[in-house]
């Protein structure tokens, strides 16, 4: 509050203001609601406004070693969904508020891992079937750890051998995808 006040022979006059400091808002105080392989759910509270409205939100998110990707969202928006992340994989997520004024500080950065984790090798009885000249490869035993197994690379070696010869370094394009390859002629 302010008061100006003038003062001379014939009399005096004050009058008084009422100044409002605008500032950009505070950070939002942002935190996780669930993970699935593919998605997290973000929710925050709205943070102190700095005297004025609050125009949006936006969200940073970035895998360790890239580029920060980033989603603006609305004012009144309290929660947010992020999708089609890469499954089984660490996520780093920061959050501002903006106003007229400018853009706020950003929450504090928070890691989190999507579901999933590397593919698990079977049993070689799971696995293997085996006779004189083939080999069956049952790649529908392996466990995929909740993440979808994108290829497999396949190589082998005689006993006594230290080089390894490539029999397929991707099977994704096989026909239809098979739940079993088989190699012949050994």
């Amino acid at each position: 509050n302010y008061t100006c006040s003038a003062k001379n022979l014939f009399g005096e006059d004050e009058i008084y203001y009422h100044v409002v400091a605008l500032k950009p808002p505070s950070a939002p105080q942002l935190t996780i609601q669930f993970t699935t392989s593919d998605s997290i759910k973000l929710k925050w509270e709205a943070p102190e406004s700095g005297g004025i409205a609050i125009l949006g939100y936006i969200i940073l998110f970035r895998v360790t070693g890239e580029t920060w990707s980033r989603s603006e969202l609305p004012p009144d928006q309290t929660s947010f969904t992020l999708n089609s992340l890469k499954c089984g994989t660490q996520y780093i997520l920061k959050m501002s508020a903006h106003n007229k004024v400018g853009d706020g500080q950003p929450s504090d950065e928070i890691n989190v891992w999507t579901k999933g984790k590397t593919p698990q090798a079977p049993d070689e009885k799971d696995f293997l079937k085996v006779n004189m000249t083939c080999l069956n490869m049952l790649l529908s035993s392996w466990n995929n750890g909740g993440c979808l197994i994108s290829h497999f690379s396949i190589e082998y070696r005689t006993l006594g051998d230290h080089r390894w010869t490539v029999v397929s370094s991707d099977t994704s394009s096989l026909d239809g995808n098979k739940d079993s390859l088989i190699f012949c002629d050994f």
